[in-house]
């Protein structure tokens, strides 16, 4: 079909919906139902009917009058066509019994031209050979599955009053913490550190617990999925890790080797395997990869392509999703632009102990769309815990839960510890040896019980 028989198809539904609005009272709430005025290809058309819409929404009868009336009143009835152009529009449909047929024609039409928009734009970009090829068919890739999955709903408002949003609870809750401090669900958070300061480490250890349920950093984890995009180790590192971490391998996808369709790739596995935590390891890795470069620190444009995109997964998924970013050694300040802050939810900075400290302690500082509070780490049998006080040592808190529950098993004190399974049943020797706890049970099914109240004392002491 050609451009012009395309044309005179769309002004023909067009004139269809706009007479049998004018016919038929009801049938204008049909038609708003379908389409809405950006819908129509002629700009008289988009006037008549946004003006029909306004006398909808307030409750005023459509007819020629009426709407002659309220096109004047926008200074609109001249580019409409006057009132004889309405007047035509009232005798050219006979009736409005099939308007929503027509409205969906109108509807189609509008759509297609948006198709044929893109492939114009595609071919605009394609034909730029200063452009580099494989970003442009990523972004075009991005666009058109938003165009296939983006659906018009004329009812929904453009704008709503604050007092209804302050009767919404979720609207006035903090974002929901998938890790403690580190994660939040549907947001983006950018975690920048010096190299080899122990980012992947407290990440690891994070989406370990992510995987099997648990406690970190004191404060319990819930089960879920995770998708781990470390593209900076070798694999076989990054495997070793987890196992170590006791990470469960069945709630936990790994990118190997990283494509670099790794967004769409990402988007596609979250489609059919919905996970709670996204981690990307590193930043410039991952511009690498998907862009085949790492955009200057002051390529503020540069940086909006790598970062914003992984923004929108996190709000289109309702993930959380945590990039980890390096420091420049000159000043200790993220690589980069600030765009990338910008676009993010949250930037923690994680800084190394200052001479004098504690050479495991960590500093992390923050700053988000939600108050993030500074806190400390450490690296203690190894792995991550608050620093300070936040976090009981792991031999008080075995102690606690032998305590509470008499007889548990070591399975259950390693779930419960939400700890690195060897470290806990070495702390658990370690206590029997020191007398502050015993098993009563055999080697192959311990039972761990406080020996007495005075003991159990004297070994905390």
């Amino acid at each position: 079909m050609t451009n012009d028989n395309r044309e005179n198809l769309s002004a023909e539904a067009e004139v269809s919906v706009l007479g049998g609005m004018l016919i038929d009272p009801d049938a204008a709430s049909r038609a708003m139902a379908v389409v809405d005025g950006s819908m129509f290809y002629h700009p008289p058309h988009r006037k008549i009917f946004r003006a029909m819409a306004r006398l909808s929404d307030s409750d005023t009868a459509i007819d020629v009058i009426t709407l002659g009336e309220e096109l004047k009143k926008a200074g609109e009835l001249r580019g409409a066509g006057d009132l004889p152009y309405l007047a035509e529009l009232l005798d050219a449909v006979p009736t409005a019994r099939n308007i929503e047929y027509h409205a969906g024609v109108v509807r189609e039409h509008a759509e297609r031209r948006s198709l044929v928009d893109f492939a114009n734009r595609l071919q605009l970009d394609a034909g730029d050979t200063e452009r580099d090829l494989d970003g442009i068919l990523r972004t075009a890739q991005e666009q058109l599955q938003d165009f296939q999955s983006a659906e018009a709903d004329p009812d929904c408002p453009v704008f709503v009053a604050l007092s209804e949003l302050f009767a919404n609870p979720t609207l006035l809750e903090p974002p929901e913490a998938i890790i403690p401090r580190l994660a939040h669900r549907g947001r983006l958070v950018i975690l920048a550190g010096p190299d080899k300061s122990g980012k992947s480490t407290l990440l690891a250890g994070a989406a370990s617990v992510k995987t099997r349920g648990g406690t970190f950093l004191g404060e319990p984890v819930a089960i879920g999925n995770v998708v781990w995009c470390g593209l900076e180790e070798a694999p076989g590192d990054a495997v070793r890790r987890f196992r170590e971490l006791d990470a469960d391998g069945t709630n936990i996808q790994m990118v190997t080797p990283a494509p670099n369709n790794l967004l769409s790739a990402t988007r596609d596995l979250l489609a059919e395997w919905p996970a709670g935590l996204v981690v990307v390891d590193s930043l410039q890795e991952y511009a690498r990869v998907t862009t085949d470069t790492v955009p200057d620190d002051g390529d503020a444009a540069g940086w909006a392509t790598v970062v914003r995109p992984l923004a929108a997964l996190a709000r289109k998924f309702d993930v959380a999703v945590v990039v980890l970013h390096h420091v420049r050694k000159s000043d200790g300040q993220y690589r980069g632009s600030t765009e990338i802050a910008a676009a993010a939810d949250a930037l923690l900075e994680l800084t190394m102990p200052t001479q004098g400290e504690d050479p495991t302690l960590r500093h992390i500082r923050g700053r988000g769309r939600w108050y993030v509070e500074p806190f400390d780490l450490a690296f203690r049998d190894g792995r991550y815990e608050m620093a300070g006080g936040g976090v009981l040592s792991l031999d008080a808190l075995l102690l606690i839960h032998v305590k509470e529950s008499p007889g548990i098993s070591a399975n259950k004190l390693v779930e419960l510890a939400g700890r690195n399974r060897h470290s806990v049943l070495d702390t658990i020797r370690q206590l029997i040896g020191r007398g502050a706890i015993e098993n009563q049970g055999t080697e192959a099914r311990a039972k761990y019980h406080l020996p007495s109240p005075q003991r159990h004392l004297e070994a905390v002491v």
